[in-house]
C-alpha cells in the first residue's frame, strides 16, 4: 500500500502522462487551424496583387474586394478559369475564416491569460 505522498506522486505522474496526451492533441488542432489562417493570409496577398493589376483605389476589406476583382476578372478575354475558380472558392470559405480568426472566445482567453501573467 502506497502512503499518502506515494498516491500524490503516482496521481501526478498519471496527470502529467493525459496532459502530454492533452497536448498532442492540442498540437494537431493548433497546425491544422493554423495552417488553414495562415493559407488564408496567403490568399490575402494574392488578392491585393491582383486588385492592384486589375482595380483602381484603395482594396476595400476581403469580401467586397473578391467581389470587386471576380466582376473584373469576368470581364477579361480570354479568361484565366483558374483563378476565378480559386477566388469562388475562397469567398465562398471566408465566413469559416472570419470565425476562426476573430473567435471571440479565444480573444476572451488571451485577454483572461494576460490578466493572469500580471498577476503574478
Amino acid at each position: 500500500m502506497r502512503s499518502g505522498a506515494a498516491d500524490k506522486r503516482y496521481s501526478l505522474a498519471i496527470n502529467i502522462m493525459s496532459l502530454s496526451d492533452f497536448e498532442l492533441e492540442q498540437a494537431k488542432w493548433r497546425n491544422l487551424v493554423g495552417g488553414f489562417i495562415l493559407a488564408f493570409g496567403d490568399v490575402e496577398v494574392i488578392t491585393h496583387r491582383l486588385w492592384r493589376d486589375h482595380c483602381k483605389g484603395k482594396a476595400p476589406l476581403f469580401k467586397p474586394r473578391v467581389e470587386a476583382l471576380l466582376t473584373a476578372l469576368n470581364k477579361l478575354e480570354p479568361k484565366n478559369d483558374a483563378i476565378i475558380s480559386c477566388l469562388e472558392a475562397a469567398y465562398r470559405l471566408v465566413e469559416k475564416r472570419n470565425t476562426i480568426a476573430h473567435n471571440p472566445t479565444q480573444r476572451k482567453l488571451k485577454y483572461f491569460s494576460m490578466d493572469v501573467l500580471e498577476s503574478y
